[in-house]
């Protein structure tokens, strides 16, 4: 045998061990489950809250799987069962016997199949008239939480989804939230004058707060109520158009009372507003903006309800039929607006508000406050009856090098904004306060008995369906995904005030929105000039026109439909400005272009040939470095 045979049989022999000792290996590894997390994110490791609740539990829980496994399954569908099962196998390794998975193929008149309908997992028909399966039944005793169907649209929230049933249902008592708002967050029934306009269907809840009733007990609470209820345990209050200071009073003393408050607020509700213009029979004008301007003043806040929040860095790009251009009084929040020292908020990165407001001024003593939700400095409080309309906000907007309070926290202990008692009831016929009756003013509590927090948010749409949820038809059922962090920041702030901590972590977790900010900066930065330039030809065609009107004013009666010399000439004149100002606005569109492209371009190369150029300098290294050893040799 020569001696490249021998070579030969010895290279193979090596690769057949390599291969065993991998396959060896392999089988072995397969038996523990070990994974490596390497997102950013880390997507796909359990958040330490979801280990808090199942080390918490007392009670053995069973999570029965119910996924089909025939030929019928779709495949995309069969890769998220397998993406299921590494989860629950992670549920499993943490809750040792805790947690028992089940898993169950309900086939067509199976007993697995009845079991699923049992425990509320419905079957998804396909176009073939076939069934599928692909949810998860939670079960403690004697009681069931079901997930009728895992879509994979909501993979993200999957993990939230599955502890929060399992939290759902170890839980003993559920927390009580009062809700009090103008609006109807949790649905109407159709008006008469929504009847004659043929919509008969009742409108329903807001998400939002759909969901906030499965983990809570909701109660309604009465715009016009004189009191709260103690018992409820927070106040959630969206926004109060026309409330009374009878019930700013009942606010106040439930907050003496050491009751928690989150309030929405409004400079120009656009769902109000669109609610005004669909019920055409109504009497009284429009309430699009609220206020709680009695409590504000007590704590030292000022809120402009006739101001709202302009930002040409985190407004909206939208298009428009001419060009495109940025919508300031949309503000889509990023990381840096949001404050990350906060649990409920410290996860989060893209933050929707619509038309919302600020909230300025320094704490009553006694009071801290924190500074939630912010604007950059390139930002402008406009008129809220120019927010709806992006060109006058643009053609208005004067930066004023401020940042802005869009959301503020606080905390301590408050003093009553009605040190003087209940406010008087007003006569109906007359509008004359009655005499106030002596209980009324000596039950009173001056101060809160002790520390509280309040919450403030100057927008109420964020909470809308349309601005923090996309809803899709899958397979016969609505699936809704997140738009951004909206309902997240809902959640997180009632579950924070509520005393539910343990989710917050999970609702947040996500994949990270990067958005390209330095072109949203170049963005800004052209319009502003192309603003700037707009104005100063709107302002030589105003005096251009003043100085017609005066020459125009110094002819005969016989001269006035002839043009003097002056005239042409100062027409001839605005005319040469107006054509060199048109060729600067091109001018300046093409360069503005110019910069994000050269910029994508850039980004572009650098992410298609940093990688190889990499892997070439190294090969390249590593060949030099092999050369040199073998020539020292």
């Amino acid at each position: 045998m020569n001696r490249r045979s021998r070579s030969l049989i010895f290279s193979a022999i090596g690769i057949a061990v390599l291969f065993l000792i991998f396959a060896g290996a392999n089988f072995i590894v397969s038996n523990f489950n070990i994974r490596a997390d390497l997102t950013e994110e880390k997507l796909f490791t359990l958040s330490s809250s979801t280990k808090s609740i199942i080390k918490k539990l007392d009670t053995p829980v069973t999570i029965k799987f119910y996924y089909t496994k025939s030929a019928n399954m779709p495949g995309y569908l069969k890769n998220y069962a397998s993406k299921i099962l590494d989860l629950l196998k992670e549920y499993k390794q943490i809750g040792g016997n805790k947690i028992m998975i089940e898993k169950y193929d309900p086939s067509p008149d199976s007993d697995a199949e009845d079991a699923a309908l049992m425990d509320g997992i419905s079957g998804q028909p396909l176009n073939t008239g076939d069934k599928i399966y692909l949810g998860i039944a939670v079960q403690m005793l004697d009681q069931t939480v079901a997930l009728p169907f895992l879509s994979p649209e909501r993979e993200q929230l999957l993990e939230y989804d599955l502890t929060r049933a399992v939290s759902q249902i170890s839980r003993v008592k559920k927390s009580v939230i009062g809700l009090m708002s103008a609006l109807p967050v949790m649905g109407q029934k159709p008006t008469p004058m929504m009847m004659q306009m043929g919509q008969f269907n009742q409108l329903p809840p807001w998400i939002a707060f759909k969901e906030l009733q499965t983990d809570y007990e909701l109660r309604e609470v009465p715009m016009t109520s004189d009191q709260i209820d103690p018992s409820i345990e927070l106040l959630v209050i969206v926004h109060p158009a026309g409330i009374s200071d009878k019930a700013q009073y009942a606010i106040d003393q439930y907050i003496m009372k050491g009751g928690k408050i989150l309030a929405f607020l409004d400079p120009n509700s656009f769902y109000a507003s669109a609610m005004s213009k669909n019920d055409r029979g109504q009497k009284a004008p429009p309430m699009t903006s609220s206020n709680l301007d009695k409590l504000l003043k007590a704590w030292g806040i000022e809120y402009n309800q006739d101001l709202v929040v302009a930002d040409m860095t985190y407004g909206r790009r939208i298009v428009t039929q001419e060009k495109k251009l940025t919508f300031p009084t949309v503000i889509d929040l990023l990381s840096a607006g949001i404050n990350k020292e906060e649990v409920f908020t410290s996860q989060l990165d893209n933050v929707t508000e619509v038309f919302g407001g600020a909230f300025t001024g320094e704490p009553a003593p006694g009071l801290n406050k924190t500074v939630l939700l912010k604007s950059t400095r390139d930002s402008h409080l406009t008129n809220s009856y120019i927010a709806s309309d992006p060109v006058m906000c643009v053609k208005e907007f004067k930066p004023d090098d401020k940042e802005y309070s869009l959301a503020i926290k606080l905390s301590g202990k408050f003093k009553s904004a009605f040190p003087d008692g209940r406010p008087a009831d007003k006569n109906q016929v007359t509008g004359e306060k009655k005499p106030e009756t002596p209980e009324s003013s000596s039950s009173s509590l001056k101060e809160s008995q002790k520390e509280s927090v309040v919450v403030l948010v100057g927008d109420s749409d964020m909470l809308y369906d349309e601005l923090c949820v996309r809803s899709t038809n899958i397979l016969g059922q609505v699936i809704t995904q997140p738009l951004n962090d909206n309902l997240s920041l809902f959640q997180n702030l009632v579950g924070f005030l509520a005393g539910d901590s343990d989710l917050i972590q999970i609702r947040s977790r996500k994949v990270i929105s990067r958005p390209f900010t330095v072109v949203k900066t170049i963005q800004s930065m052209a319009e502003q000039k192309y603003k700037n330039k707009l104005l100063e030809l709107e302002d030589d065609l105003m005096k251009a026109q003043e100085r017609l009107a005066k020459l125009q004013e110094q002819k005969t009666k016989n001269q006035k439909l002839i043009l003097s010399p002056e005239q042409k000439e100062e027409i001839r004149v605005f005319r040469q400005k107006e054509a060199k100002a048109k060729v600067e606005l091109k001018n300046l569109r093409k360069d503005l272009r110019q910069d994000i492209d050269t910029l994508e371009t850039r980004l572009k190369w650098m992410n298609i040939g940093l990688m190889p150029a990499i892997v070439i300098l190294f090969g390249l290294g590593l060949a030099l470095y092999r050369n040199r050893r073998s020539f020292v040799k």
